[in-house]
């Protein structure tokens, strides 16, 4: 089997005993970028690849494939993994700007703008390397990022937000597998690259003042049906406001797959 995954500072406790399994199981790893991870996976470069909710939605539209429900990262709360900055003056938010604008959690972080604070604008504009926006034209009121450090925590945090919104976590990462390997021996092919950490504490750093209590969540680590029920919110709500053309079916492997 060949599986690849993107480069992601959360991943690490899925991979922890990866290349032992591997080297046990005769299964190749490679780490790709994540548009990489998608294109290899489509094109049956590789067997099994770590997708986002966008990736898995846009290549089972045309290619057979199986979320496995192992392992995953999924952001329950407050995490501090992506965070929307907004600018001092705004009253009312127009424009949005992102390092990244095809990222699933930036996406979702947009759409959380329109579903909650009447965001206007629906266009994510590209952010250039010293964070501003590639146009001149363009003045964001809104900058989704990942925060450049721990204490650097931004007005809203995406995950917390979705949680909020959705009651339920928001899964950013999922083994996809192509159908021919959509089994329970990939199930614990999977498991068995992991090591025994199933979620991740977060608290908010830096926080004065005796009434302010800090921002806390949990990244988890296992599948759940509340990582399942994320799911099925994030993609209805990426259909709703047009990021997919198309409602995908939502293919879990089963125990009597």
């Amino acid at each position: 089997m060949r599986i690849v995954v993107p480069h992601h500072s959360l991943t690490k406790p899925l991979l922890a005993n990866a290349v032992q399994a591997c080297s046990d199981l005769g299964v190749s790893l490679r780490e790709l970028s994540a548009d990489d991870c998608e294109r290899y996976l489509a094109d049956s470069l590789a067997d099994a690849a770590l997708l986002s909710p966008l990736q898995y939605s846009r290549i089972s539209d045309y290619t057979e494939c199986t979320i496995i429900p192992a392992t995953c990262v999924a952001l329950s709360g407050f995490t501090n993994a992506m965070g929307i900055f907004l600018s001092d003056t705004v009253a009312h938010i127009r424009s949005i700007g992102a390092d990244n604008p095809d990222d699933f959690v930036t996406i979702m972080g947009s759409i959380i703008l329109r579903e909650r604070y009447e965001a206007a604008g629906t266009t994510i504009h590209k952010l250039s390397k010293d964070g501003a926006p590639d146009s001149e034209d363009v003045k964001p009121d809104a900058i989704i990022r990942i925060p450049e450090t721990e204490y650097a925590v931004a007005q809203l945090d995406v995950s917390e937000e979705f949680t909020d919104m959705a009651e339920s976590p928001l899964p950013i990462l999922l083994w996809v597998v192509r159908h021919e390997v959509a089994h329970r021996t990939t199930h614990d092919a999977l498991l068995a690259m992991a090591d025994a950490t199933t979620e991740l504490h977060v608290a908010e750093a830096g926080v004065n003042g005796k009434d302010y209590e800090p921002r806390t969540g949990t990244v988890l680590y296992r599948w759940s049906d509340e990582v399942e029920g994320g799911l099925d919110a994030a993609v209805n709500l990426l259909f709703y406001h047009q990021a997919l053309t198309v409602l995908p079916e939502l293919r879990i492997l089963t125990p009597d797959m």
